[in-house]
């Protein structure tokens, strides 16, 4: 992932909503669709190696906030969305792990 194409707490921002709304999402489908749960975990955790590299780079040993409260309640098509935009927005930066997640989200 090239971080000089944004901030990197603009990039850590992208990352963290990604991952967020991924993360969710996974949970929601693991009983329903477990062979796209499974495809999404693998770039889930692509996606959190990347994030981890960011951290290590910029100094930091921890991410900058918290789960969201209420977004395992959120409906799969809005999770599905939120994972979609924040992938697309990586994806532009140069992450292959949000060109993974696309892919199992057809975006």
């Amino acid at each position: 992932m090239d971080s000089e194409d944004g901030e990197p707490r603009e990039i850590e921002e992208l990352y963290l909503e990604a991952r967020f709304a991924c993360t969710a999402l996974w949970a929601r489908l693991r009983a329903r669709e477990p062979g796209r749960a499974a495809a999404l975990k693998r770039g889930l955790d692509a996606l959190c190696g990347e994030l981890r590299g960011l951290l290590e780079a910029s100094g930091q040993d921890r991410v900058s906030r918290g789960f969201p409260r209420g977004l395992l309640e959120e409906p799969v098509g809005v999770l599905v969305e939120r994972c979609r935009a924040a992938a697309g927005a990586l994806r532009g930066k140069g992450s292959r792990a949000a060109a993974l997640i696309l892919g199992v989200l057809g975006g």
